[in-house]
């Protein structure tokens, strides 16, 4: 295969396997409303997503036969086709920001408030996000051995057993919640470290999404990351380019936040979340790391008033809450 023919499968499958990944995440996430008989469930969705999914897959069929859907020579989209899948980007980049709006709003609230569809909201969510990620992941791992990409097939591979673990909790939340008239205490804490940061999740997709419908263009500009030109010009004065800034803009990190956390080593945008959910600062977050406690843990310990290196001994000797630490088991 030459060289301009590979990019065009590369830039080709990049975004067949992409849309393939959000259209699927959405299919589980219909049918997971659908099982929980929420009121958002529509059997009209349901069917477009699945017309989606037929022209995503005959793309993909397209491109096993080295027939890109996109070039990396074009300045626009110049097939029907490719505009389509543009448009498809579109649409679903409306909705993902919607639901992010609806789970902010719910996550909110505490969970005795909650009613029983906005749980199945959450639950459904999950769903759709770990689906979504098992099929990207899937995609390179497939894509890797049909086009000669041992680096794909080991990277991604190396994903799988997570994305599968993720799976079976998402189909677990599910499970009880269908089969249970109440929740109790420990599902409601299953349910709260599955989705608390599935808003910025979500807008991390847009991110992606906008960094798609911009493919030909020149250049990823602050705009195009949905950034406004006040907020553009702090990002910019940060040292953030718009595609690194959209990212952290995803879980409402301000720039200088981001780069408090950035100069205390933690470049990574979804586990500066989590310590920050936590309630400690980056300084902190490296203590209860060299202490080899997650943030989830950290942030019930430290919320009691302990320290890393008190928290530690009590975790060491099988003491797994504040609680019986002060009880004395």
């Amino acid at each position: 295969m030459n060289s301009n023919l590979q990019a065009d499968c590369d830039l080709s499958h990049a975004i067949i396997n992409y849309l393939n990944a959000l259209l699927r995440g959405k299919l589980a996430f219909l049918n997971a409303l659908r099982q929980a008989a929420h009121p958002d469930f529509k059997t009209d969705d349901l069917m477009r997503t699945e017309k989606s999914l037929e022209t995503v897959s005959r793309w993909s069929a397209d491109l096993a036969k080295r027939v890109p859907l996109m070039s990396t020579s074009w300045s626009m989209p110049e097939t029907f086709e490719a505009k389509r899948a543009l448009d498809l980007f579109s649409e679903r980049k409306k909705e993902l920001n919607q639901l992010a709006e609806k789970l902010e709003r719910i996550l909110s609230q505490s969970p005795e408030y909650r009613l029983g569809e906005d749980d199945a909201l959450l639950v459904s969510t999950y769903v759709q996000f770990v689906y979504g990620q098992e099929n990207f992941i899937k995609g390179y791992i497939e894509y890797g051995r049909e086009f000669g990409r041992p680096d794909f097939v080991e990277q991604y591979s190396l994903q799988l057993p997570s994305a599968a673990n993720e799976i079976a909790l998402a189909n677990w939340l599910l499970k009880e919640l269908r089969q249970r008239a109440t929740i109790g205490p420990e599902y409601d804490a299953r349910l709260h470290s599955a989705t608390y940061l599935l808003p910025g999740y979500l807008r991390m997709n847009v991110n992606d999404i906008n960094s798609f419908l911009a493919v030909f263009e020149p250049e990823f500009t602050y705009e195009m990351a949905d950034i406004s030109r006040v907020e553009a010009q702090r990002w910019q004065e940060a040292g953030f380019a718009p595609k690194l800034s959209g990212y952290w803009n995803a879980f409402r990190f301000a720039p200088s936040e981001a780069l408090q956390w950035l100069n205390a080593g933690f470049n990574d945008v979804v586990i500066s979340a989590r310590w920050r959910t936590a309630g400690v600062s980056p300084e902190a977050a490296l203590r209860w790391i060299e202490c080899g406690i997650d943030p989830e843990t950290s942030a019930v310990w430290h919320k009691a008033g302990y320290e890393p290196s008190q928290a530690v001994l009590y975790i060491e000797r099988g003491i797994t809450s504040p609680e019986k630490a002060r009880q004395g088991q």
